[in-house]
Protein backbone atom coordinates (compact mmCIF):
# COMPACT_ATOMS: atom_id res chain seq x y z
CA UNK A 1 0.00 0.00 0.00
CA UNK A 2 3.05 2.54 0.76
CA UNK A 3 4.27 1.55 -2.68
CA UNK A 4 0.77 2.95 -4.44
CA UNK A 5 0.93 5.83 -1.94
CA UNK A 6 4.02 6.99 -3.12
CA UNK A 7 3.92 5.90 -6.43
CA UNK A 8 1.11 8.43 -8.98
CA UNK A 9 1.49 6.01 -11.84
CA UNK A 10 0.09 2.75 -10.29
CA UNK A 11 -2.66 4.95 -8.54
CA UNK A 12 -3.40 6.32 -11.80
CA UNK A 13 -3.51 2.57 -13.38
CA UNK A 14 -5.70 1.64 -10.48
CA UNK A 15 -8.34 4.62 -11.27
CA UNK A 16 -8.65 4.04 -14.93
CA UNK A 17 -9.22 0.31 -14.38
CA UNK A 18 -11.57 0.75 -12.30
CA UNK A 19 -13.19 3.34 -14.57
CA UNK A 20 -13.15 1.14 -16.96
CA UNK A 21 -14.33 -2.14 -15.45
CA UNK A 22 -17.47 0.36 -14.63
CA UNK A 23 -17.93 1.07 -17.75
CA UNK A 24 -17.78 -2.70 -19.00
CA UNK A 25 -20.11 -3.30 -16.49
CA UNK A 26 -22.50 -0.72 -17.62
CA UNK A 27 -22.40 -2.33 -21.53
CA UNK A 28 -23.08 -5.83 -20.10
CA UNK A 29 -26.47 -4.32 -18.59
CA UNK A 30 -27.58 -2.68 -21.92
CA UNK A 31 -26.77 -5.92 -24.44
CA UNK A 32 -28.18 -3.19 -27.31
CA UNK A 33 -25.66 -0.82 -26.83
CA UNK A 34 -22.61 -3.72 -27.23
CA UNK A 35 -24.67 -4.51 -30.43
CA UNK A 36 -24.52 -0.82 -31.73
CA UNK A 37 -20.94 -0.37 -30.92
CA UNK A 38 -19.66 -3.69 -32.94
CA UNK A 39 -21.51 -2.24 -35.55
CA UNK A 40 -20.30 0.86 -35.66
CA UNK A 41 -17.08 -0.76 -35.54
CA UNK A 42 -17.79 -2.81 -37.95
CA UNK A 43 -19.15 0.17 -40.50
CA UNK A 44 -16.37 2.30 -39.59
CA UNK A 45 -13.82 -0.87 -40.44
CA UNK A 46 -15.31 -0.83 -44.21
CA UNK A 47 -14.82 2.43 -44.71
CA UNK A 48 -13.33 4.91 -42.40
CA UNK A 49 -14.00 8.52 -42.05
CA UNK A 50 -11.25 9.50 -44.46
CA UNK A 51 -12.98 7.57 -46.68
CA UNK A 52 -16.21 9.07 -46.00
CA UNK A 53 -14.36 12.50 -46.99
CA UNK A 54 -12.88 11.87 -50.22
CA UNK A 55 -16.09 10.40 -51.57
CA UNK A 56 -18.15 13.69 -49.76
CA UNK A 57 -15.44 15.64 -51.53
CA UNK A 58 -15.83 13.81 -55.24
CA UNK A 59 -19.37 14.65 -54.92
CA UNK A 60 -18.21 18.50 -54.14
CA UNK A 61 -15.84 18.04 -57.44
CA UNK A 62 -18.36 17.01 -59.62
CA UNK A 63 -20.58 20.04 -58.65
CA UNK A 64 -18.03 22.68 -59.37
CA UNK A 65 -17.68 23.06 -55.37
CA UNK A 66 -14.46 22.58 -53.17
CA UNK A 67 -15.47 21.33 -49.37
CA UNK A 68 -12.13 22.92 -47.73
CA UNK A 69 -12.59 25.68 -49.32
CA UNK A 70 -15.94 26.10 -48.80
CA UNK A 71 -15.48 25.06 -44.87
CA UNK A 72 -13.18 27.91 -44.38
CA UNK A 73 -15.74 30.66 -46.03
CA UNK A 74 -18.42 29.36 -44.14
CA UNK A 75 -16.43 29.61 -40.56
CA UNK A 76 -15.15 32.97 -41.58
CA UNK A 77 -19.34 33.87 -42.03
CA UNK A 78 -20.10 32.24 -38.69
CA UNK A 79 -17.38 34.17 -37.06
CA UNK A 80 -18.68 37.46 -38.56
CA UNK A 81 -22.45 36.47 -37.04
CA UNK A 82 -21.06 35.75 -33.86
CA UNK A 83 -21.79 31.92 -34.33
CA UNK A 84 -19.42 28.59 -33.25
CA UNK A 85 -17.30 27.44 -35.82
CA UNK A 86 -18.44 24.42 -38.03
CA UNK A 87 -17.88 21.55 -36.46
CA UNK A 88 -20.62 18.89 -37.38
CA UNK A 89 -21.46 17.47 -33.38
CA UNK A 90 -22.46 21.21 -32.64
CA UNK A 91 -26.31 21.59 -32.39
CA UNK A 92 -28.02 21.39 -35.82
CA UNK A 93 -24.84 22.56 -37.65
CA UNK A 94 -24.36 19.77 -40.90
CA UNK A 95 -22.82 19.50 -44.17
CA UNK A 96 -25.77 21.37 -45.54
CA UNK A 97 -24.19 24.42 -44.23
CA UNK A 98 -20.82 23.07 -45.96
CA UNK A 99 -22.64 23.30 -49.61
CA UNK A 100 -24.31 26.88 -48.60
CA UNK A 101 -21.20 28.18 -48.55
CA UNK A 102 -19.78 26.10 -51.38
CA UNK A 103 -22.40 27.38 -53.82
CA UNK A 104 -22.01 31.05 -52.58
CA UNK A 105 -18.43 30.87 -53.30
CA UNK A 106 -18.66 29.40 -56.73
CA UNK A 107 -22.41 30.24 -58.10
CA UNK A 108 -22.61 33.83 -59.15
CA UNK A 109 -26.33 33.92 -59.54
CA UNK A 110 -28.45 33.09 -56.83
CA UNK A 111 -30.38 36.06 -56.48
CA UNK A 112 -33.72 34.67 -54.21
CA UNK A 113 -33.68 31.81 -51.91
CA UNK A 114 -36.30 29.86 -50.34
CA UNK A 115 -36.21 28.04 -47.12
CA UNK A 116 -39.16 25.53 -46.26
CA UNK A 117 -38.58 25.45 -42.73
CA UNK A 118 -37.59 27.99 -40.04
CA UNK A 119 -37.18 26.25 -36.72
CA UNK A 120 -34.59 28.62 -34.80
CA UNK A 121 -33.69 30.69 -37.99
CA UNK A 122 -29.61 29.51 -37.39
CA UNK A 123 -29.70 28.25 -40.83
CA UNK A 124 -31.59 31.13 -42.47
CA UNK A 125 -29.31 33.80 -41.06
CA UNK A 126 -26.33 31.78 -42.14
CA UNK A 127 -28.01 31.96 -45.62
CA UNK A 128 -28.77 35.95 -45.54
CA UNK A 129 -25.01 36.41 -44.87
CA UNK A 130 -23.54 33.72 -47.23
CA UNK A 131 -26.21 35.61 -49.65
CA UNK A 132 -26.34 39.03 -48.44
CA UNK A 133 -27.29 39.96 -51.73
CA UNK A 134 -30.25 37.87 -52.20
CA UNK A 135 -33.91 37.66 -50.83
CA UNK A 136 -34.15 35.32 -48.24
CA UNK A 137 -37.97 33.84 -48.27
CA UNK A 138 -38.46 31.54 -45.06
CA UNK A 139 -41.98 29.44 -44.41
CA UNK A 140 -42.85 27.76 -40.88
CA UNK A 141 -45.96 26.89 -39.54
CA UNK A 142 -48.02 30.13 -37.67
CA UNK A 143 -47.09 30.07 -33.34
CA UNK A 144 -50.45 28.87 -32.76
CA UNK A 145 -50.52 26.07 -35.35
CA UNK A 146 -51.38 22.33 -33.23
CA UNK A 147 -48.43 20.99 -35.18
CA UNK A 148 -45.89 23.67 -34.57
CA UNK A 149 -47.12 23.77 -30.56
CA UNK A 150 -46.59 19.83 -30.45
CA UNK A 151 -43.18 19.24 -31.72
CA UNK A 152 -39.45 20.13 -31.41
CA UNK A 153 -40.09 20.69 -27.82
CA UNK A 154 -42.38 23.12 -28.09
CA UNK A 155 -45.43 21.98 -25.85
CA UNK A 156 -44.87 24.41 -22.92
CA UNK A 157 -46.24 27.68 -23.43
CA UNK A 158 -43.29 29.76 -21.68
CA UNK A 159 -40.64 27.58 -23.58
CA UNK A 160 -42.48 27.84 -26.73
CA UNK A 161 -42.46 31.93 -26.09
CA UNK A 162 -39.23 31.74 -25.37
CA UNK A 163 -38.18 30.24 -28.45
CA UNK A 164 -40.37 32.60 -30.85
CA UNK A 165 -38.78 35.61 -29.33
CA UNK A 166 -35.55 34.03 -30.29
CA UNK A 167 -36.33 33.35 -33.65
CA UNK A 168 -37.75 36.77 -34.37
CA UNK A 169 -34.58 38.64 -32.80
CA UNK A 170 -32.91 36.53 -35.09
CA UNK A 171 -34.50 37.39 -38.07
CA UNK A 172 -34.95 41.21 -37.31
CA UNK A 173 -31.45 41.28 -37.15
CA UNK A 174 -30.78 40.54 -40.74
CA UNK A 175 -32.25 43.06 -43.81
CA UNK A 176 -32.96 40.48 -46.14
CA UNK A 177 -34.90 37.97 -44.68
CA UNK A 178 -38.92 37.49 -45.39
CA UNK A 179 -40.36 35.32 -42.60
CA UNK A 180 -43.67 33.43 -43.79
CA UNK A 181 -45.50 32.08 -41.39
CA UNK A 182 -47.80 29.53 -43.11
CA UNK A 183 -48.57 25.65 -43.82
CA UNK A 184 -46.30 25.13 -46.87
CA UNK A 185 -48.80 22.67 -48.33
CA UNK A 186 -50.30 25.93 -49.44
CA UNK A 187 -47.70 27.62 -50.71
CA UNK A 188 -48.77 27.56 -54.47
CA UNK A 189 -51.73 29.34 -53.58
CA UNK A 190 -49.96 32.39 -52.43
CA UNK A 191 -48.12 35.44 -54.34
CA UNK A 192 -44.79 33.09 -54.11
CA UNK A 193 -46.16 30.85 -56.91
CA UNK A 194 -45.14 33.49 -59.26
CA UNK A 195 -41.54 33.10 -58.26
CA UNK A 196 -39.08 31.33 -59.62
CA UNK A 197 -35.93 30.82 -57.20
CA UNK A 198 -32.16 30.10 -58.03
CA UNK A 199 -31.93 27.98 -54.41
CA UNK A 200 -34.39 26.22 -52.71
CA UNK A 201 -33.62 24.45 -49.03
CA UNK A 202 -36.25 22.16 -48.30
CA UNK A 203 -36.03 21.13 -44.33
CA UNK A 204 -39.71 20.78 -42.70
CA UNK A 205 -41.58 17.86 -41.78
CA UNK A 206 -39.84 14.80 -42.98
CA UNK A 207 -42.54 12.30 -43.12
CA UNK A 208 -45.60 12.08 -45.87
CA UNK A 209 -47.64 13.92 -46.75
CA UNK A 210 -45.59 16.60 -45.99
CA UNK A 211 -41.99 16.71 -47.58
CA UNK A 212 -43.39 15.03 -50.83
CA UNK A 213 -45.58 18.16 -51.45
CA UNK A 214 -42.52 20.19 -50.49
CA UNK A 215 -40.49 18.32 -53.41
CA UNK A 216 -43.26 18.50 -55.61
CA UNK A 217 -44.12 22.53 -55.06
CA UNK A 218 -39.80 23.32 -54.93
CA UNK A 219 -40.08 21.80 -58.53
CA UNK A 220 -42.85 23.83 -59.16
CA UNK A 221 -40.92 27.14 -58.44
CA UNK A 222 -37.83 26.03 -59.82
CA UNK A 223 -36.22 27.11 -63.32
CA UNK A 224 -33.71 25.13 -65.06
CA UNK A 225 -30.38 26.50 -63.29
CA UNK A 226 -32.14 26.07 -59.79
CA UNK A 227 -30.41 24.14 -56.83
CA UNK A 228 -32.86 22.09 -54.69
CA UNK A 229 -31.36 20.64 -51.41
CA UNK A 230 -33.47 18.60 -49.11
CA UNK A 231 -32.72 17.76 -44.96
CA UNK A 232 -32.80 14.42 -43.34
CA UNK A 233 -33.18 11.63 -45.87
CA UNK A 234 -33.30 8.52 -44.67
CA UNK A 235 -32.73 5.65 -46.75
CA UNK A 236 -34.59 2.89 -43.95
CA UNK A 237 -36.05 3.40 -40.82
CA UNK A 238 -37.87 1.15 -38.20
CA UNK A 239 -40.56 3.10 -37.45
CA UNK A 240 -41.76 6.33 -39.66
CA UNK A 241 -43.69 9.41 -38.43
CA UNK A 242 -45.11 12.34 -40.01
CA UNK A 243 -42.35 14.58 -38.33
CA UNK A 244 -39.23 13.36 -37.70
CA UNK A 245 -38.16 10.43 -39.67
CA UNK A 246 -39.11 8.33 -42.83
CA UNK A 247 -38.29 7.50 -45.87
CA UNK A 248 -40.55 9.76 -48.17
CA UNK A 249 -38.30 12.23 -49.35
CA UNK A 250 -35.68 9.09 -49.90
CA UNK A 251 -38.92 7.15 -52.06
CA UNK A 252 -40.13 10.30 -54.07
CA UNK A 253 -36.78 11.73 -55.17
CA UNK A 254 -35.54 8.16 -56.28
CA UNK A 255 -38.81 8.13 -58.66
CA UNK A 256 -38.17 11.24 -59.77
CA UNK A 257 -34.74 10.51 -60.73
CA UNK A 258 -35.80 7.03 -62.26
CA UNK A 259 -38.74 9.31 -64.31
CA UNK A 260 -35.33 11.27 -65.63
CA UNK A 261 -36.82 14.39 -64.06
CA UNK A 262 -34.01 15.12 -61.75
CA UNK A 263 -30.23 14.93 -61.20
CA UNK A 264 -29.61 13.69 -57.59
CA UNK A 265 -26.86 13.46 -55.53
CA UNK A 266 -26.71 12.76 -52.39
CA UNK A 267 -24.37 14.08 -49.47
CA UNK A 268 -23.56 12.36 -45.89
CA UNK A 269 -25.60 14.47 -43.82
CA UNK A 270 -22.30 14.08 -41.37
CA UNK A 271 -19.30 12.16 -42.10
CA UNK A 272 -18.18 11.70 -38.21
CA UNK A 273 -17.87 7.56 -36.89
CA UNK A 274 -20.53 8.48 -34.24
CA UNK A 275 -22.96 9.49 -36.95
CA UNK A 276 -22.99 5.87 -38.48
CA UNK A 277 -25.76 4.13 -36.63
CA UNK A 278 -28.07 7.30 -37.81
CA UNK A 279 -26.71 7.76 -41.02
CA UNK A 280 -28.76 10.31 -42.76
CA UNK A 281 -28.13 12.20 -46.11
CA UNK A 282 -28.62 15.49 -47.88
CA UNK A 283 -30.44 15.97 -51.34
CA UNK A 284 -28.95 18.29 -53.88
CA UNK A 285 -30.36 17.87 -57.28
CA UNK A 286 -31.42 20.04 -60.45
CA UNK A 287 -34.35 19.68 -62.96
CA UNK A 288 -33.08 17.93 -66.18
CA UNK A 289 -33.66 19.74 -69.27
CA UNK A 290 -36.97 18.42 -70.87
CA UNK A 291 -37.18 20.89 -73.81
CA UNK A 292 -36.44 18.94 -76.40
CA UNK A 293 -38.74 15.91 -75.77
Amino acid sequence: MSFIRKNSNARILIKESGMMAFKLLKLIKNPLKIINLIKLEYLEFRCNTNKRIDSQTKIYKELGLQRDKSIKHLNVILKQLGLNKYDEDYGMYSEHLIIFAGIALEKKNIDSVLEIGTYDAISTTILSALFENSKIYTIDLKNNDPIYKQTYSREDSEIRNRFNIARDKIIASRNNIEFIQMNSLAIMQTTLRKKKFDLIWIDGAHGYPFVCSDIMNSIALAHQSTIIMCDDIWESVDKSDQIYKSIASWETLNCLKYAELIDLYFFLKRVGKIHLNNKKFIAYFKLKDLSTI
